[in-house]
């Protein structure tokens, strides 16, 4: 799990930590937050392979990051 690239889109900071900390205690390494879809989506070029996108977010709700996340690689798995 270590190689795995994770994104995790979460606006908020509490969540976000506790959704990295169980993945750092799994052994997963190469994980980048992100506090909006925005910012996700403007990182897509790294190629993440699973994004744990929040639902209920500012300007882009998690549907709406899905669909521009699928559009550009329909591969990522994507979990809400």
């Amino acid at each position: 799990m270590t190689d795995v690239k994770i994104f995790i889109v979460e606006d908020n900071q509490l969540y976000l930590n506790v959704i990295e900390r169980y993945l750092l205690d799994l052994g997963c390494e190469n994980i980048h937050k992100f506090t909006s879809g925005e910012a996700c989506i403007d990182n897509l070029f790294l190629k993440p392979e699973i994004i744990f996108l929040d639902y209920y977010m500012e300007n882009l709700n998690g549907l709406e990051v899905l669909y521009k996340i699928k559009r550009f690689d329909p591969n990522v798995f994507a979990v809400g």
